[in-house]
């Protein structure tokens, strides 16, 4: 188990987990099914309620919240490249939301330039201070 307090010095990593939290953490033994049905549910129609996706874009959702949650354990990171059929359909809104509840910090969006230079010298500068992710919102223009 990774979540126990204090230095895990294989991944470089000091836990300082809320003793309140660690009571109501399973151990993996307990993730039966069922369990794991009831937390998929929460997730989806609780947590997830507002946001105007199916259950694909839901699951990608979910699948986006806990690969930036366990960003220290992998080598490497899968992007999410969130798309909508229209303006205005709430991409946006829902990743600052999943993106807020996830860091617990504000969540910052920007646009990206239409220039592709200065959009190759932004990313390589957000890969190298090593966020926990980008997000950028797009217009047309710059996808043709």
């Amino acid at each position: 188990m990774i979540y126990v307090d204090g230095l895990d010095r294989k991944r470089g990593i000091a836990f300082n987990v809320d003793p309140d939290l660690m009571k109501i953490i399973r151990p993996p033994s307990a993730c039966d099914r069922r369990t794991v049905g009831e937390a998929m549910q929460f997730l989806l129609e609780e947590w997830l309620v507002d946001v105007a996706a199916d259950f694909a874009g839901k699951c990608t959702l979910i699948a986006l919240a806990l690969t930036i949650i366990e960003r220290s354990l992998l080598e490497q990171r899968p992007a999410f490249f969130v798309i909508a059929g229209q303006r205005g359909s709430g991409k946006t809104t829902a990743l600052q939301m999943v993106l807020e509840a996830v860091t617990g910090n504000e969540v910052a969006a920007a646009a990206w330039s239409t220039n592709e230079e200065e959009r190759r010298k932004a990313l390589l500068s957000y890969f190298m201070s090593g966020v926990p992710y980008i997000l950028g919102t797009i217009s047309t223009e710059v996808h043709r």
